[in-house]
């Protein structure tokens, strides 16, 4: 049995799979050469968007590290929606975690970069230090730098948090606009449901913007033996369920704040054989 996925034609998995090569050269933990040169990539890549960017710095253990973020302002600039991911990573590759997530974030800056202007102002954020206890994203929800002119961690509507997303497997409407934008796309992503969590878990960034009020999802395609481990390489991922997860996670944050969902090409994954661990 093959499985439909509706994806955008203008990105493909290989734009992902450079990202997280170029991501997991050397090791990223906190305050080592490896994250901030993963970190002027991401720097430089949001710049070739055309994107605005800005450095978050602060302490940590007595050495600065960074939170990187880039931003396209929408049309009600009151309004914060924020998509993010840890860059760092424990003395490891760290491709799952967290390349895969740090790499689909960059695609969708790209994609929102060229996307009409959205209903609100998307912020895409790479975290410092979440193996250390969610370091930067507690730093941000505390020191929020959105809407520009008068920073306010109330004025987030939701988070969406993408953290170990490299290991994908095929597995009525309400007033809640998170619910609802869950309701409508489950149908269309196969995969949707057993990624997507919003429950009280509290083992990555999303936690820090629950605790301060605002709603998150977290989007996880689960643990495995190469979790922490050197063998956490970019040639275990699965490129095709990362590109997938970037379009649902696109039509999840577009759906939030209101949007139509854009048009897509019709296209066909191969047999679920693709989507075990390899």
């Amino acid at each position: 049995m093959k499985f439909l996925i509706l994806l955008l034609a203008l990105y493909s998995p290989g734009d992902l799979k450079l990202h997280v090569e170029q991501l997991t050269i050397t090791s990223r933990y906190t305050g080592s050469p490896g994250l901030d040169r993963a970190q002027q990539y991401v720097v430089t890549k949001c710049q070739s968007y055309g994107l605005k960017v800005r450095e978050q710095g602060m302490l940590f253990r007595g050495k600065e590290c960074n939170n990187i973020i880039a931003w396209r302002e929408g049309e009600d600039t009151d309004k914060i929606i924020v998509i993010g991911a840890h860059l760092d990573s424990t003395k490891t590759p760290g491709a799952d975690d967290n390349a895969s997530g740090s790499a689909c974030v960059l695609q969708l800056a790209e994609k929102f970069a060229k996307d009409g202007k959205p209903k609100c102002t998307v912020v895409f954020q790479w975290y410092t230090g979440e193996e250390q206890g969610l370091v930067g994203s507690r730093f941000y929800t505390k020191n929020p730098l959105f809407p520009v002119d008068d920073p306010d961690i109330k004025k987030h509507v939701f988070m969406l948090n993408l953290d170990m997303v490299g290991r994908l497997k095929v597995i009525a409407p309400g007033d809640d606009p998170v619910q609802n934008a869950m309701d409508v796309l489950f149908p269309k992503y196969p995969f949707a449901k057993d990624i997507t969590f919003q429950d009280g878990r509290s083992n990555s960034d999303h936690a820090s913007f629950r605790e301060a009020g605002v709603p998150a999802v977290f989007l996880h395609t689960g643990l495995h033996d190469d979790y922490h481990q050197s063998t956490d390489v970019s040639d275990r991922l699965n490129y095709d369920g990362m590109d997938a997860i970037c379009d649902y996670a696109f039509d999840f944050v577009i759906k939030v704040m209101g949007g139509k969902i854009p048009n897509y090409v019709l296209w066909e994954l191969p047999e679920r054989g693709n989507y075990e661990d390899k």
